[in-house]
């Protein structure tokens, strides 16, 4: 049987992860700023900003436009997840 954790430590958690995500949310806000002030994207975290600036529909748009894409390139789907799934690294014993 899982013990409760007292009250006070679930509340400090949820603070932690609360002010986690509201500087991960600012960080994000300012970096999609000034790359949309710049005229070209130059850098590899240039696009991460774009993305992250763009809204939930839009990302799941673009993922699907990705997989459209590689189907009228002929690619099976086994070939379409093995290319949009991120590796998994392997453990170190």
């Amino acid at each position: 049987m899982k013990k409760k954790q007292p009250k006070g430590v679930r509340e400090l958690k949820q603070e932690i992860g609360r002010e986690i995500a509201r500087r991960t949310r600012e960080r994000r806000q300012k970096e999609f700023a000034e790359v949309i002030t710049k005229d070209k994207v130059e850098t590899y975290g240039d696009i991460c900003a774009i993305f992250d600036g763009l809204s939930k529909k839009a990302k799941d748009s673009a993922v699907l436009d990705r997989i459209f894409t590689f189907a009228r390139l002929g690619n099976s789907p086994t070939e379409i997840l093995k290319i949009m799934e991120p590796e998994k690294q392997k453990e170190k014993l």
